[in-house]
């Protein structure tokens, strides 16, 4: 993937997954369709022909009336095929609760192998400590490949398809074509420079607006935006929107500036106020993003934080979080504790004295023994004298009146030219630094106020890792204001422990080697402080670039050695979350059977609001595997506790089949003028490129519609 700097877009490709085998180890319960479907006799005297035609009519007549069973295609359908689903269908249709909802996977595969483990019991709800270190909740059983996992998902594809315009049918197969083209794809950010250095952009814009950006962008314009929204709403498909604008990291700051002179404070003071100005842009932005996303239900706008503060203060602040980071695992391998807690004596030793900021802390050793005393005190959360992972990352904190100062520190110096910027090593933030992200506080706080306000929930994408810590921060602490429980008993089924719908979301990148223990860490911090979890899955997006800063500065990549290391952590996100679903759902189901009847306003009375869990991922067998436990655990199919996400224009496929089936589904809706869309649509390429699976069955599907238009 290319780098973009300032202004450009770079995260929007955090839902993209590389393809995953998932685990499906025991077969599906075969039915027995003669003892199931009395209107079949033991001889077989139904005729497949009559089957045929009373299947293609319940279909249609579902259709017409419920978007949750799926139409049924049967242009290939064998005798056998065809018989099971057809009483599937009968079975369905008698509302057998019990089996229901596996009957919707088994239903349209014959080959398939469905995980069916009834028996298993999900996880109780967890109050125990949880570390970094913990490892107990990991998927390490060895997935196997389904050879039908894509038609599973995939089964009916013909619908939203037929309704496309020729002229978008053809454009569309052209540019997954062009994706197929490595060297195209390659070669495509060096033919756009060039075109703008001939003074060509014109040209080059031109022939992009009219075939890449009418595939994955939804317009530039208001109008063009709502179309888009509304056809996808139209297809029980729901929204979230993105508006395509970002900043990244002028990468010479990490590299100590290079020859760069150093700025004085008024050249300092200027660039601060161009980039707050363009952030107050944005800002305003994203009101219009809330406005056109409220104009359907349900929706969603992406906020990207790099784009609501200064890059530069956002990296330096950052940089704490690493100190505290490898000062932990320092204390905890030397901790007698199993579950990762240090004492008072280790943390000033190991955590403490890890950070720049508190080592240059110009003080009385006194005073500076009080303050040590008082940060402890005020992030030990049970007061046992101990603190842990989830302690320390989420005590010391920007906002807190007790480590705020410890984030300033003084640049360190290389010994090399004292009055360029490549003299200074960065090790902390300073006083505008902090300012800064009050003001992207207050920021996030106005735009959460609105969305309430307008009933549209937000979520902050992921980005790089240098950027990540902050924005998680961020995140986390606007979560604490918006998704608050207001009454936390987990023994009343009318509390907001259970009937509290997050509407603030952060995103997690599981190709990360941290992404799975952070899932982990914020969900436990939830559950402790009372807040609404909700989360979003991908894989990541910044490989490529992660992995070569990591060689440059010689320290150890934070994305995972293998691919499998991948699929295992995403595998297991998918199931921790679904997991604590499950045992909260467990929970309120005994307190009503108990005669404790739930909050009857609620719109869904019988299932809880919390945690929830996105699964943004274009990978079929991914959504497979979420789907296959979402059955095992018993979830009421109501239940608005999952959903799906994928790209606009990428693998509409699992889109429409996750919508037909019942389950919430959206697209991640980009939109914006095409000279900010460019780098984003590029990335769109590549991964179409990279996941050479997926597009070309796609290209296989909209090829087989066009023929079929023109009798082929």
């Amino acid at each position: 993937m290319s780098h973009f700097t300032s202004s450009k877009l770079t995260s929007v490709t955090s839902f993209y997954g590389a393809r995953t085998p998932f685990a499906a180890n025991s077969k599906a319960k075969k039915l027995n369709i003669l003892s199931l479907n009395p209107n079949i006799s033991k001889s077989g005297s139904r005729s497949f022909s009559n089957c045929k035609r009373q299947l293609q009519e319940k279909a249609s007549e579902t259709s017409r009336n419920s978007h949750k069973v799926p139409t049924i295609s049967t242009d290939s359908l064998n005798s056998k095929t065809a018989l099971r689903t057809f009483s599937t269908y009968k079975i369905s249709k008698k509302g057998d609760s019990k089996d229901a909802a596996s009957k919707i996977a088994i239903r349209y595969s014959s080959t398939s192998k469905i995980k069916n483990n009834n028996n298993s019991e999900p996880h109780p709800e967890s109050s125990s400590l949880v570390t970094k270190n913990d490892s107990s909740d990991s998927y390490t059983e060895k997935p196997t490949h389904s050879k039908t996992s894509y038609d599973i998902i995939n089964g009916n594809t013909g619908e939203y398809i037929r309704k496309m315009h020729t002229s978008e049918l053809i454009n569309t197969m052209a540019v997954f074509k062009c994706c197929s083209k490595e060297w195209l794809v390659k070669s495509s950010p060096f033919l756009i420079d060039l075109s703008n250095q001939l003074g060509m952009s014109w040209l080059s814009n031109s022939i992009v607006k009219n075939t890449f950006f009418k595939v994955f962008c939804a317009g530039e314009t208001e109008t063009e935006i709502v179309k888009t929204v509304k056809k996808l709403h139209d297809n029980n498909i729901k929204s979230m929107l993105d508006l395509s604008i970002e900043s990244d990291l002028d990468m010479s700051i990490i590299f100590g500036g290079g020859n760069k002179p150093i700025l004085s404070a008024e050249q300092e003071k200027s660039k601060r106020e161009a980039q707050n100005a363009n952030a107050d842009n944005i800002y305003n932005g994203y009101i219009h993003s809330i406005d056109m996303a409220s104009t359907q239900p349900d929706s969603f706008v992406a906020l990207k934080v790099t784009g609501l503060i200064p890059t530069d203060s956002l990296y330096r602040l950052s940089r704490f979080y690493f100190y505290i980071k490898s000062g932990y695992e320092i204390a905890s391998k030397t901790s007698n504790s199993s579950s990762g807690t240090i004492d008072y004596q280790s943390f000033v030793k190991n955590v403490l004295l890890n950070i720049p900021g508190y080592k240059q802390l110009k003080m009385p050793e006194e005073d500076i023994n009080r303050l040590s005393k008082a940060i402890f005190e005020s992030i030990d959360s049970n007061k046992d004298g101990k603190v842990d992972w989830i302690d320390i990352n989420n005590g010391l904190t920007i906002n807190s009146k007790f480590s705020r100062s410890l984030y300033l520190a003084e640049d360190g110096e290389n010994n090399k030219n004292p009055n360029t910027q490549n003299n200074r090593v960065i090790q902390g933030a300073n006083k505008f630094d902090l300012d800064e992200y009050d003001t992207m506080i207050n920021r996030l706080t106005k735009l959460a106020t609105y969305s309430k306000e307008k009933k549209v929930n937000l979520v902050v994408d992921a980005e790089h890792s240098y950027f990540q810590p902050t924005i998680d921060q961020a995140t986390l602490e606007i979560m604490r204001k918006f998704n608050a429980f207001t009454n936390k008993s987990d023994k009343d089924s009318k509390s907001d422990y259970y009937n509290q719908k997050p509407i603030f979301f952060n995103t997690y990148q599981l190709y990360t080697k941290s992404g799975l223990s952070r899932l982990k860490d914020d969900y436990e911090l939830c559950v402790r402080e009372g807040f609404a979890f909700g989360a979003k899955l991908v894989r990541g997006a910044y490989m490529v670039q992660e992995r070569d800063l990591a060689k440059k500065l010689n320290y150890e990549s934070p994305i995972n050695e293998t691919l499998q290391d991948t699929h295992n952590s995403y595998n297991s996100g998918v199931k921790f979350v679904l997991e604590k679903v499950a045992s909260r759902q467990k929970k309120f189901e005994e307190l009503i059977s108990n005669n404790n009847k739930p909050n009857t306003s609620a719109k869904d009375e019988t299932c809880v609001s919390n945690p929830v869990v996105i699964v943004a991922s274009h990978n079929s067998e991914s959504a497979q595997l979420a789907i296959n436990e979402f059955l095992r655990l018993g979830l009421p199919k109501k239940s608005s506790n999952i959903s799906f996400a994928q790209l606009l224009g990428m693998q509409d496929t699992i889109s429409y089949r996750i919508a037909e089936l019942g389950f919430n589904s959206y697209k991640y809706v980009p939109y914006g003028p095409i000279e900010e869309t460019l780098p984003y649509l590029t990335r769109r390429a590549q991964e179409n490129s990279s996941v050479l699976d997926g597009s070309n069955q796609e290209y296989d599907i909209l090829k087989k519609e066009l023929y079929r238009r023109f009798n082929i």
